[in-house]
């Protein structure tokens, strides 16, 4: 099973004006990749979840289009969240029978 990849696009027509990270390097959900700039307003962009940068296929100074693909993280499949259990939390249900009083 290959861990998911989530493509770092741009959500804005501009000029990249800071990468922060490089291939290889662990990212955590939230944390900044990307600064890119448009009429004089910075727009971080952010992983949207932990993994491992696999691309960065833009550097300082580059023009970029709306949707425009910057960078490429693949998670860890040991970082995604497991997946809810069948087993009801009370035993399934079943529920010792209450003492008589």
């Amino acid at each position: 099973m290959t861990p998911p990849r989530t493509d770092v696009r741009s959500p804005v027509a501009g000029a990249v004006w800071d990468v922060r990270v490089h291939v290889g390097q662990a990212v955590a959900q939230g944390e900044v990749l990307l600064v890119v700039e448009t009429m004089k307003v910075e727009v971080p962009l952010v992983a949207a979840a932990s993994g491992t940068v696999r691309r960065v296929l833009v550097v300082r100074g580059d023009l970029v289009e709306e949707g425009q693909v910057l960078a490429v993280v693949a998670g860890s499949l040991l970082l995604q969240p497991a997946a809810p259990s069948a087993a009801a939390p009370d035993g399934g249900g079943v529920r010792p029978p209450m003492p008589a009083g």
